[in-house]
């Protein structure tokens, strides 16, 4: 049996040291990506993400694993990046579909 090409259903987005932000959509890109250089990944959870990302492209039973072992090293590297992130709104435009205050005057 051969690498499986394997891919969690939601990606781990990572921004790099110089900026550049990715989604990592797999073990497989995982294991490229540690193994690569371009992310700081020498700690103890970089080390484990990258034997359970590589066991993951040949067995099926540990691609859930692969994506928690990737998110702590990412954490630890300090490369998770949250794209869902939103800035403040502006409060010279405020949203037209925004809650108006209630009148409790009367």
């Amino acid at each position: 049996m051969g690498k499986l090409y394997t891919f969690w259903s939601v990606p781990v987005h990572i921004r790099s040291e110089a900026g550049a932000a990715t989604a990592v959509e797999g073990p497989g890109e995982a294991v490229e990506l540690l193994e690569s250089g371009r992310a700081a990944a020498n700690g103890p959870h970089c080390r484990r993400a990258l034997q359970i990302c590589h066991a993951a492209t040949w067995k099926t039973g540990l691609l859930a694993a692969s994506r928690e072992a990737f998110l702590a090293a990412t954490l630890e590297a300090g490369l998770l990046w949250s794209p869902a992130r939103r800035e403040p709104p502006n409060p010279l435009y405020p949203a037209q579909d925004a809650p108006q205050p209630l009148d409790i005057r009367s």
